[in-house]
């Protein structure tokens, strides 16, 4: 019987080893999203949007653990209701190219707070008369 007790204490002792901190899963202690221009300059508030022009989200994360190259993290975000995931091999901030909806743009990170917004209306149906 004692074997037994000690068997099976020795299997749960080295699970509990096994099981290092860099294991736990990375959490975001601070992040941002945000409309920029393609070439990583912020969308200031009230800008006039150019249909010509190349615009990307800006994902900025830093996590609370530090992590080896081999362990990136997968943040998810959602662009206009559609979920998306950037991936990251360390603290920083990643761009990817965007094209904007007539109306209202929204992204945000999954499960958090952090919320980026842009508004652009197209007047495609205009004519100028002279």
């Amino acid at each position: 019987m004692n074997n037994k007790v000690a068997v099976f204490l020795t299997i749960v002792l080295a699970m509990l080893v096994s099981c290092s901190p860099e294991d736990e899963p990375q959490n975001i202690i601070t992040a941002e999203i945000a409309y920029v221009h393609k070439n990583g300059f912020a969308v200031s508030t009230g800008e006039c949007i150019n249909p010509d022009e190349e615009y990307a989200i800006a994902i900025t994360a830093k996590f609370s653990k530090k992590r080896g190259s081999d362990k990136p993290v997968a943040v998810r975000y959602t662009l206009n209701g559609v979920e998306h995931v950037m991936t990251f091999e360390q603290d920083g901030t990643q761009l990817l190219g965007v094209e904007l909806i007539n109306g209202v743009n929204q992204a945000q990170i999954v499960g958090t707070d952090y919320k980026a917004q842009v508004s652009f209306f197209s007047h495609d149906d205009f004519e100028l008369v002279r």
